[in-house]
C-alpha cells in the first residue's frame, strides 16, 4: 500500500489518443500520472471505476508469482484528486513499444507464451496487450479481468452483505465453470502468434503449474491487502479465483479435464 499523499498528480494522457484518432479515453475513464514527490519514480493512477483497482492488483500480484512481467501495481491510501477510494498506481515503464511478432527472439517467445496462459486463466475481458520493454515481453491493462467488469458486486456487497456474499458465490461459481472450458490445445492462437501449436501447448502448460506453488498464506496476504479499501466479501472473491486457477491446473495437470 502507497501514501497518496506522497505523489504529485496531473492527467494522463493514453497513448491511444494520437495513435487512434477520435480516441478519447479507455474503459477505466480519465487517468492520472503520479510522481513520487523525492524518489521521482512514475505511476499511471486508476481511479474512476471501483472493480479496476483490485482487478489490476490481483492479476500483476499473479503475474509476479508465475514469474512472468506485468507492470508492478500497488493500492493507495489517503487522499487525492480521485473519484473513487479503490485507486491504483501502476508503474509507469519507460520505452514500451509494440512487438513484432513476427520478429521475436526465442526468449520473448517464451516470454509471449507465459502471457498467453496467464491472460487466459485470468479471464481478461479485454484486448491482449503487449509490450516490449529492455528487450522483455510484458502484458498490461487488466481492469476487465477476473470475470468483473463493473462495479456491480461492490455495490451489492456494499448496500446489501448478505446479497453481495451470495453473489459472490455466483460469480466464483460462473469463474470456475468458464474456466473449465480453457486448455492449452489452441492451434488457432498459435498460427495468430507464429508459433508450433505442441510448443504453444507444453509452455503455456508450463507457466501455469507454476500456480500450484502458491501457498495459502501467499493468497490469503493478497487479499487482506484488498480488504483494506474494500469490503472482506470482495477480497474473498479475489482469494477464491486464485483457487479456481488452481484447481483447473491440477485438474489439467492430472488428466481430468
Amino acid at each position: 500500500m502507497l501514501d497518496a499523499n506522497n505523489f504529485v498528480y496531473k492527467a494522463y494522457q493514453d497513448s491511444r489518443v494520437k495513435s487512434h484518432p477520435g480516441f478519447v479515453e479507455g474503459q477505466s475513464g480519465p487517468l492520472l500520472l503520479a510522481t513520487h514527490k523525492e524518489t521521482g519514480e512514475k505511476y499511471i493512477v486508476k481511479h474512476t471505476y471501483r472493480h479496476n483497482a483490485a482487478n489490476e492488483y490481483a492479476a500483476c500480484w499473479l503475474s509476479s508469482k508465475l514469474g512472468l512481467l506485468t507492470p508492478k501495481a500497488f493500492l493507495l491510501s489517503g487522499d487525492g484528486p480521485f473519484s473513487s477510494k479503490q485507486v491504483v498506481a501502476i508503474s509507469f515503464i519507460e520505452g514500451f513499444s509494440a512487438p513484432n511478432i513476427n520478429n521475436l527472439s526465442v526468449d520473448q517467445q517464451e516470454e509471449l507464451i507465459g502471457q498467453l496462459a496467464f491472460n487466459m486463466l485470468i479471464e481478461s475481458g479485454d484486448r491482449l496487450q503487449l509490450r516490449i520493454a529492455g528487450g522483455h515481453m510484458y502484458s498490461f491493462d487488466f481492469s476487465e479481468a477476473f470475470y468483473i467488469s463493473d462495479e456491480t458486486l461492490y455495490k451489492t456487497i456494499l448496500y446489501d452483505e448478505e446479497t453481495g456474499v451470495s453473489m459472490v458465490g455466483q460469480r466464483v461459481s460462473a469463474f470456475r465453470s468458464n474456466l473449465h472450458f480453457k486448455n492449452f490445445d489452441m492451434p488457432d492462437v498459435a498460427k495468430v502468434f507464429g508459433l508450433e501449436p505442441e510448443k504453444l501447448k507444453i509452455g503455456m502448460f508450463t507457466v501455469a503449474k507454476r500456480v500450484l506453488d502458491i501457498t495459502d498464506d501467499d493468497i490469503e496476504e493478497m487479499s487482506a491487502e484488498l480488504m483494506d479499501i474494500y469490503p472482506v466479501a470482495y477480497g474473498i472473491y479475489y482469494e477464491e479465483c486464485v483457487r479456481a486457477i488452481q484447481d483447473r491446473v491440477r485438474a489439467l495437470k492430472d488428466g481430468d479435464a
